[in-house]
Parts: structure tokens; C-alpha cells; sequence
């Protein structure tokens, strides 16, 4: 068995992540955040590193004897460039030097997709020159970069809201209906996907690899597939492109102002209104949409779906 040092454990697709490579009996390392209330579960098998993964030392110490490394952490909303910066390509290009002068032999780089598009918004710049750096970096360490698609599934506050309005019979479509078609991946099968990446790593030093659960989805498929989750009828709203980027504006406006970066900016609306962002490869065994969404909705609470 391996041991596997993992940054982001305790994130959404960390969480899931995490059970299945300790069930599989791997030892981990997982550097967390300091953070004042945390409880952790004292599980077999599973060391936490209280750290920062800005502060070299924390990432020494986190990849200090682990065969492989597996970096999930990074920046989804910041108030600006210089922290995408700091923590989606400074924190990755010390943590692949670290990792590459501790002996590690692979490396899991979980990016996204929106690498492929570094000019649509601030996040996906860094996450392109997050990429960069690793590759730069990593020396003779296989380096293998992930950039997943949409990452839907039940406890993601990201979604929460949108997830509530479906579950209601309403889902909001940036552009129209049929504005963007989109891949998506359910974050169980991200965590499989990225297991099977840990445990039988491909022969090529470096590989790059977008996985989906499903490739082309409108916003009018994900209205069909909560119908059939919830049993009623789906109503799309479409929303204006002039609107979307207009409500990405002031977002960006307020964060600054309240100095909070919220989920909602311009960049993220700029994302919204690309007109397709595709996969290229289908996870085995994928999870069809709208049994991701049930089990979404379950997480919801509530009557549940009708």
C-alpha cells in the first residue's frame, strides 16, 4: 500500500476522495487549515498536518516519506489576481518542488477545465499557469494533471442555492435554455477517477486528462433530468447574457467594497456564458444526471423531492 499525501481533504471532492483511498488502505497525509472549532474524525490510517500550503515548511512536512501526492487545494473565489496567484500557481509550483526533491514518484495535479480558457476569467488564468509551473517543475516525477469539468454533488455549497431552486421546479439558465452546452462530473466519480489515477498511474511521464460523467448538457438537460429526480415540472428561467454579466459586475463590485469574495463575479459570469466547456473522457460507469441531482436533493433536506 501507498502512502498518499493530499492537500484539500476536507474540501468536497476531498472529502470523497479521502474515504475511499483510507478504505482502500492507503496511508494518508492530509495537510488541513488551522481552523477554531474543526473536529476531525480519528480515523485509521489517516495522519492531519496542520498547515498552510503558502508555508513551505507545511509542505515538507506533507510530503515527507509519501509515494505520491495529490493536490486537490486551491482558490475558487479570491478578490482579485494576486490571490488566484498566490495559492492556484505560487502554492502548486512549491508544493510539485517539494514533492520532486522528496522522492515522490507521482503526482496528481487536480486542475480544471477552465485551464483551457486562461483569458475568460482571473481563476482560469491561474489555474493555466498552475499547470505551467508543474510541468516546469516536476523534473523526472510523473506528473498527471486532472481538470474535471462541473463537479456536481450532494454537500457543495457552490450549488446549494441553484440546487434549492431546482428541487423547487425552477433552475435559472445563464444564456437561455439551449445557451451552453457543458460537461459535468458527479464527485463520486471524480474520486473514483482520481483513485484509479493513485493506484494504476499510466506509463506516460506526463498526461493530461479531462474526465465527465457527461460530455454535452444544456441547461434545458439539467431541467429535464430534475423532472425526472423530483417527479415535477422544471421551469427554465433564462437569464440575458447582458444580465448575467451585469450581476457579475456589481458582485465583483460589492466583494471589493466588503472586501469577501463571493461566488458570483465577473469572471465567473464570463465562465457561465461560454458557449460550450467539453470533456474529453467519459469516466467508466458514469452517474447518470439526474441521479446526482436526487441524491443532491436528499442532501437538501426538507420533504425531499415530490
Amino acid at each position: 500500500m501507498q502512502t498518499i499525501a493530499i492537500t484539500g481533504a476536507t474540501g468536497f471532492a476531498g472529502r470523497a476522495l479521502i474515504e475511499r483511498l483510507a478504505a482502500a488502505g492507503h496511508r494518508l497525509k492530509c495537510l488541513i487549515r488551522p481552523k477554531k472549532g474543526r473536529e476531525l474524525r480519528d480515523t485509521a490510517g489517516i495522519e492531519w498536518i496542520t498547515g498552510n500550503i503558502t508555508r513551505q515548511e507545511d509542505l515538507e512536512a506533507l510530503v515527507a516519506e509519501a509515494d505520491t501526492v495529490i493536490h486537490l487545494a486551491g482558490l475558487t473565489r479570491a478578490l482579485g489576481r494576486d490571490e488566484f496567484h498566490a495559492t492556484n500557481v505560487r502554492s502548486t509550483a512549491m508544493l510539485v518542488s517539494a514533492a520532486q526533491r522528496a522522492g515522490v514518484q507521482d503526482f496528481i495535479l487536480v486542475s480544471s477545465l477552465a485551464a483551457t480558457r486562461p483569458g475568460v476569467s482571473p481563476y482560469a488564468w491561474s489555474k493555466a499557469l498552475g499547470e505551467t509551473a508543474a510541468q516546469a517543475l516536476a523534473g523526472d516525477m510523473k506528473l498527471i494533471t486532472l481538470r474535471p469539468p462541473a463537479v456536481l454533488g450532494p454537500g457543495d455549497s457552490a450549488t446549494r442555492d441553484v440546487m434549492q431552486l431546482l428541487k423547487r421546479g425552477w433552475l435559472p439558465c445563464p444564456g437561455g435554455p439551449h445557451g451552453s452546452v457543458f460537461s459535468w462530473i458527479d464527485v463520486d466519480d471524480l474520486a473514483r477517477f482520481i483513485l484509479t489515477m493513485a493506484i494504476l498511474p499510466p506509463e506516460e511521464q506526463r498526461v493530461t486528462v479531462s474526465p465527465c460523467s457527461g460530455r454535452s448538457a444544456s441547461w434545458a438537460d439539467v431541467a429535464a433530468a430534475g423532472e425526472e429526480a423530483t417527479g415535477r415540472k422544471v421551469r427554465c428561467i433564462g437569464l440575458p447574457r447582458a444580465l448575467v454579466r451585469g450581476s457579475g459586475f456589481c458582485a465583483s463590485l460589492l466583494s471589493q467594497i466588503t472586501r469577501k469574495p463571493l461566488i458570483l463575479s465577473i469572471g465567473k459570469a464570463n465562465e457561465l456564458l461560454q458557449h460550450e466547456w467539453q470533456s474529453d473522457t467519459l469516466v467508466d460507469a458514469p452517474s447518470p444526471l439526474h441521479q446526482t441531482l436526487s441524491r443532491c436533493f436528499l442532501h437538501l433536506g426538507g420533504n425531499g423531492p415530490k
